[in-house]
């Protein structure tokens, strides 16, 4: 159900009312099937229905509670079947109306903030009467009873401060409007590269080969901006099947023992590592599980487990509701997408000299417009610098073959074969860092014998994938945060819009 609004939006909205309603009865089944379970002569009454033994029957959910552990065991479902009933019944007929984009009610025309002038006037001419009538108390009674007559026509001072808090509030909401527009707007340009950053960075936390396909989506999604909506697509149901193969894997009836390999030390003189260093290595210092390799691993606490790969579906849940949020905005108010994917739109070079606010609006616009190109290799450097090993050489070897480019339209046309070089050298690395699966029982072929001169320092300086010393994938966070700054350069206004940051100026 999270993948259809990205996909397709009506066909969302046609089936969310089925879909709470389906929650709905499932939780009222799973709410009542526990609840049932409690009794004395159910556990034998499902045990004989179905066939199914007390471990089996405790992975569905059911077994018998004390009383505080069924209360709270049945809390939540509860609370959360009371949330979808008041959401069905109170709320989902104005959500519906509400985020139809067919009908979208138009928006509430503006009121002019600050006050007319012949207002001002009216105001201050009321205030000097008032003052002069106070001064006048002490005449004669006459005379007092024709002020009381005109000072009942003349408004309170109160009255006058109610109605310039009543300005003052529409001039904050009106401020608040302005915000809530630009940090729409903000976010429309940037979620992309905050949930590329993220992903990747889960992806690396946790080194298999179900996460590899995140990379493999975001790496050529960044520089090539075709594929960003399918990556986005693509990741939110891959993220689904991850998080669901994490939790089956973590039932009873999964019984990793059952497949576990174990693989046998070899003699000291038929490989390279020490007997220290043999000892920790993944493949004999205890039974390996397959599974592992795939990105599954058994006896997790199942929320800390998934945790990362439910916000990065989270945050591909928000990076839709973000771009229909503003589709929607601009169908509300009759607007055209921007011509160019800047801030402001009103920041440009015309109004630059108009004052401070112009000014630094304009360099919001345009400072990755102009200063991107110096900014990615400074970033190459930065890259060179950290990781110092083998693999940084062929960042340099790039790094000098573009400076020796003069011309910023001879860099343009080397540009896309280096973002295409950047892509595939981050799953080549990545790959590294996965390996082969510990299962087979079979060491690298620099481990196979004393006679290859590469030790574990080397085998680390060179980056190569080993059963005691993994390479370091967090290293490789450093590498994806250049595509972030390529996709950087597409979403700032220019003439013309190569994947990388090298437009010539307004």
């Amino acid at each position: 159900m999270a993948l259809v609004p990205q996909v397709y939006y009506s066909l969302w909205r046609k089936l969310l009312k089925g879909f709470w309603w389906l929650v709905v009865a499932y939780t009222m089944l799973v709410l009542i099937a526990v609840y049932t379970y409690q009794f004395q002569d159910f556990p034998a009454y499902w045990r004989n229905l179905t066939g199914l033994t007390n471990g089996q029957l405790r992975d569905l959910g059911l077994e018998q509670f004390s009383v505080s552990a069924l209360f709270s065991s049945i809390l939540i479902p509860g609370f959360f079947l009371l949330a979808c009933i008041l959401q069905l019944h109170y709320f989902h007929r104005p959500f519906m109306r509400i985020t139809d984009p067919e009908h979208a009610p138009a928006p509430a025309p503006c009121t002019h903030l600050a006050p007319r002038p012949e207002e001002e006037e009216y105001e201050s001419r009321l205030l000097r009467g008032a003052q002069g009538q106070e001064e006048e108390g002490g005449e004669a009674e006459a005379e007092q009873g024709g002020s009381d007559t005109a000072s009942e026509a003349v408004p309170s001072k109160w009255g006058l401060v109610l109605e310039r808090l009543e300005v003052l509030g529409r001039s904050f909401s009106d401020v608040l409007t302005r915000g809530q527009v630009f940090v729409r707007r903000v976010l429309e340009l940037h979620v992309l590269k905050l949930v590329a950053l993220y992903t990747v960075w889960v992806a690396l936390q946790e080194v298999s080969v179900m996460n590899f396909l995140l990379v493999a989506l975001w790496a050529f999604a960044l520089p090539y901006g075709r594929f960003r909506h399918m990556a986005s697509c693509l990741s939110t149901v891959w993220t689904c099947i991850i998080i669901v193969c994490k939790m089956l894997y973590q039932l009873e009836v999964v019984q990793p023992s059952d497949y576990y390999s174990n693989c046998t030390q070899p003699l000291l003189n038929s490989t390279n590592l020490p007997a220290a260093e043999l000892h920790n290595s993944t493949l004999y210092r205890g039974p390996v599980d397959p599974a592992n390799w795939f990105g599954i691993r058994k006896g997790y606490p199942n929320l800390g487990y998934i945790q990362n790969h439910l916000l990065v579906l989270l945050l591909l849940v928000f990076e839709a509701a973000v771009y229909r949020r503003q589709e929607y905005y601009r169908w509300q108010h009759q607007l055209v997408p921007p011509a160019t994917e800047a801030i402001f739109e009103e920041g440009t070079h015309a109004r630059l000299d108009q004052g401070l606010l112009p000014c630094a609006q304009y360099f919001l616009n345009y400072f990755y417009y102009k200063f991107g190109l110096e900014i990615c290799f400074l970033m190459t450097v930065n890259v060179i610098g950290q990781r110092m090993n083998f693999m940084v050489i062929l960042h340099g070897c790039w790094l000098v073959v573009i400076l020796t480019r003069r011309r910023r339209a001879a860099v343009a046309r080397l540009w896309p074969k280096y973002c295409l070089f950047l892509a595939l050298f981050l799953l080549y690395q990545y790959l590294l860092c996965v390996g082969i699966p510990p299962a087979l029982c079979k060491d690298y072929p620099w481990r196979w014998s004393r006679s290859i001169p590469l030790n574990s320092a080397l085998i680390k300086w060179m980056y190569l994938p080993d059963f005691y010393m993994a390479p370091n994938s967090i290293n490789l966070i450093k590498v994806g945060r250049r595509p972030v700054l390529r996709i950087h350069g597409e979403q700032t206004p220019g003439y013309w819009a190569p994947p990388c940051p090298l437009h010539t100026g307004p």
